[in-house]
């Protein structure tokens, strides 16, 4: 528990927040878009440049609009996020086309 404290200390946990809320936003937009279209060949792997493009606008939008002061690091962490989403969905793909 120390490294995650201190992870947490270090980093903070308004950075982590944003960073996972980012995530989160793309990964469902990606499955939304995935599941509809039935994309399960590498082209998936670009999908999730829609939800990176949601993630990107609501960030940029809570910023300016909600925030005293804008902070784009916040922005740079929930765009982070979406590295995970595009992992994933290039992971999925490797291991359909495996299977094949």
């Amino acid at each position: 528990m120390k490294v995650l404290d201190d992870f947490l200390a270090k980093v903070g946990v308004d950075k982590i927040l944003h960073h996972v809320i980012g995530a989160l936003i793309c990964a469902l937009f990606s499955f939304v878009f995935i599941i509809q279209d039935a994309v399960f060949d590498w082209t998936a792997v670009a999908v999730p440049t829609i939800g990176a493009v949601v993630v990107l606008l609501v960030s940029v939008i809570k910023e300016y609009a909600f925030d005293a002061k804008v902070d784009w690091m916040d922005i740079v962490w929930a765009m982070a996020g979406c590295l995970w989403i595009y992992a994933a969905v290039a992971v999925g793909v490797l291991f359909n086309q495996l299977s094949i």
